[in-house]
């Protein structure tokens, strides 16, 4: 059974883990800690360990979805899409973020949750969606 819940402090590590295997996630090396705490995370624990987490932060006009990362051993299971549909449940206003051209999986997901292509930055495409009690019937 997967738990989504707010992280704590006692999380941060596991996440920094997840985030250091991705092979896009050079930065996380970078980040200072307590950087995932300052934002809005969620994360999906099983037996107690945390298996994935989803990154937002919050500004005036917009959330920007910063990533989402599920354990390798745990893809497939749906767990992302908990993760992201639990978070744009608890957040107001547009939701904009990007994903690598090759991160067919996570493309997919966010084509999925209602996302659309709106620009392209490199070789990343960028996404947007209205919350979904704006959207029109």
């Amino acid at each position: 059974m997967i738990e989504i819940r707010e992280m704590r402090m006692s999380d941060e590590l596991r996440v920094r883990e997840l985030c250091a295997t991705l092979p896009e996630m050079d930065m996380e090396r970078e980040r200072p800690l307590g950087f995932h705490l300052k934002r809005s995370t969620l994360v999906a624990v099983e037996d107690g360990t945390v298996v994935g987490h989803t990154t937002w932060s919050h500004h005036d006009l917009f959330t920007a979805w910063d990533e989402t990362v599920v354990a390798a051993s745990h893809q497939g299971r749906g767990i992302g899409r908990q993760l992201m549909e639990a978070r744009a449940a608890r957040t107001p206003g547009f939701i904009i973020g990007a994903a690598h051209d090759e991160n067919e999986p996570m493309i997919h997901l966010l084509t999925s949750l209602g996302f659309h292509a709106c620009q392209r930055v490199g070789s990343m495409m960028m996404y947007t969606r209205p919350h979904p009690k704006e959207r029109l019937e």
